[in-house]
């Protein structure tokens, strides 16, 4: 879980070698990060693409605001061919740049924020160290205000306000966070918001 600023690494969960690679639109609700120089997609002499997918953290955030790869700006190096497509939470399909260059259909990352990516290698003048090295610079997620009554907005703000944080983080716990945690292995029955809230005020403490 991610809030307020922060740098995070990609979780991979795929990734494809092919000779060719096709381009696509965006799928809904994404953000494209190009290279400066091209990816020029379309049939390479050499298995050159390299498509890969992955998680970056939990769903619901405010955005990916910018990419390192290999400790380097996505845009600044002439030598990068990339595209890298990032989604602050799940799709319900696999996004459309990893489901025309051969990556596993249903990869929804359901709750997740994710990327996408396209690199184009050159075997002849190396523009990367192996695979990528990525780091997403986040806005993270995005949290209920309170109200003056002591009561949740049902709309979220993108917010690094400790209070904010720690009130969301509380009351969007479920019980199914503390199973691997118990010996039982079961979800248990208290309410867990019941006791969180009561310490914003919402609702008085049980007797």
């Amino acid at each position: 879980i991610v809030y307020g600023k922060q740098a995070v690494g990609l979780i991979e969960a795929n990734h494809l070698v092919t000779a060719s690679a096709s381009s696509a639109t965006v799928s809904t609700g994404g953000t494209t990060f190009n290279s400066q120089t091209e990816v020029s997609f379309g049939s390479g002499t050499k298995n050159e693409f390299l498509n890969m997918n992955g998680a970056i953290c939990q769903g619901g955030i405010e955005g990916v605001q910018s990419i390192e790869i290999d400790e380097q700006i996505y845009n600044k190096d002439k030598k990068h061919r990339h595209r890298i497509d990032t989604y602050t939470d799940g799709l319900s399909a696999t996004a459309a740049l990893g489901s025309n260059n051969g990556l596993p259909d249903n990869n929804k990352f359901t709750g997740l924020a994710h990327a996408d990516c396209v690199f184009r290698l050159n075997r002849d003048d190396y523009n990367y160290n192996g695979i990528p090295n990525l780091t997403f610079f986040v806005k993270g997620r995005k949290v209920r205000d309170i109200n003056s009554n002591g009561t949740f907005t049902t709309s979220r703000i993108y917010s690094n306000n400790p209070a904010l944080v720690l009130a969301d983080y509380l009351t969007s716990i479920t019980k199914e966070y503390f199973r691997p945690f118990c010996p039982c292995r079961a979800a248990h029955p208290h309410s867990i918001r019941r006791t969180d809230r009561y310490s914003y005020g919402e609702i008085p403490p049980r007797r």
